[in-house]
């Protein structure tokens, strides 16, 4: 039986898991999935929400950058009670910065076991002109990245 095996102590440990959160349907998805696919009680959520420039120019006055974003705010609460409602400890971060540098530096600061992020299903020329976060996590992290793809594609506006 599996229960001898002497590695599987290692998987009931908790762990500590980076996860991209945005206002799209793709982290939905990505969170809807991984707990129902991923998490385990006990885990440690780490939810990262990367802020465009333009709005971190305005809140850099501020304490709290979520408090100029009320966008922000309210995708980290919905992610945040969602954490707390499965029974995973959870913590946020609002950061300036590009969402796929901020998912790497983030879990090596915290060292992370997981990353996991969305993935937009952007055509071609859409990604090699803006790049993906997915992409760049996966290039760049040093834990293993987990990349949630959608089932579907909403209308052009989330993109």
């Amino acid at each position: 039986s599996m229960s001898s095996f002497p590695a599987s102590e290692a998987f009931q440990q908790p762990r500590r898991i980076v996860f991209g959160v945005d206002s799209s349907p793709y982290a939905a998805y990505a969170f809807r999935w991984s707990c129902e696919n991923l998490l385990r009680p006990g885990d440690e959520v780490f939810l990262v929400h990367a802020l465009p420039q333009a709005v971190v120019a305005s809140a850099t006055m501020q304490v709290d950058p979520t408090a100029s974003n009320p966008e922000a705010s309210r995708v980290l609460k919905k992610f945040h009670s969602l954490c707390e409602s499965k029974g995973f400890k959870c913590t946020h971060s609002v950061l300036p910065g590009q969402p796929g540098e901020l998912l790497v530096s983030q879990a090596e600061k915290i060292k992370a076991d997981i990353v996991i992020v969305g993935c937009r299903g952007m055509g071609n020329l859409k990604r090699a002109l803006m790049g993906s976060v997915s992409t760049y996590a996966v290039h760049h992290s040093n834990v293993p990245v987990i990349v949630v793809r959608s089932q579907y594609i909403p209308n052009q506006s989330k993109l």
